[in-house]
């Protein structure tokens, strides 16, 4: 776990720097990339691939991608509802025990509300484990755990500024 959290501080450090250097490939790209595998090699082998604008890093654990247009991991399970209007930000699969855990980060534009009624409509074959909702100010968060035979999710939405980020979790049981 603790890699997991190590590629993903790396790699949001990363797409920084290729957002503010345009995306445009450069030759310090190549640099970036040597640097960041040998900072994250920990007796296992990384890879970091730096394209136009996305960063993928992948280790014999599994695979993470961050940057616009990316896509679902690979593999995703087609019976976990995807919401339709989202753009991901963020995608990765890892494999851990033995069991494949997909995790996407996506923003929309949807309301909130709009959001967290079609997750809800979509899990209606699911066992919703938990939900909460809280409000203040300028924040609305909701959160849903759930499950089925195959799969625990984990769904969260938080509404900022005018945009909705979804967080979403899969894990095989």
């Amino acid at each position: 776990m603790k890699k997991i959290i190590t590629l993903v501080l790396i790699m949001s450090l990363l797409v920084s720097v290729l957002f503010f250097s345009g995306g445009c490939f450069n030759p310090g790209e190549k640099i970036a990339e040597e640097i960041t595998e040998r900072a994250i090699e920990q007796g296992s082998g990384a890879d970091v691939d730096i394209s136009g604008d996305e960063v993928t890093v992948t280790t014999d654990e599994g695979e993470t991608t961050i940057g616009s247009g990316t896509e679902l991991p690979d593999d995703f399970p087609a019976g976990v509802p995807v919401y339709p209007d989202m753009q991901i930000l963020n995608s990765s699969k890892v494999t851990q025990d033995g069991k494949a855990v997909f995790t996407i980060g996506a923003e929309t534009t949807d309301s909130h509300d709009k959001v967290v009624g079609w997750y809800k409509s979509e899990l209606g074959n699911w066992d919703i484990d938990s939900e909460f909702t809280s409000e203040s100010d300028d924040l609305e968060y909701t959160m849903i755990t759930a499950s089925n035979d195959a799969y625990n999710l984990w769904m969260q939405v938080t509404e900022e500024e005018g945009k909705n980020y979804i967080m979403l979790s899969v894990e095989e049981k």
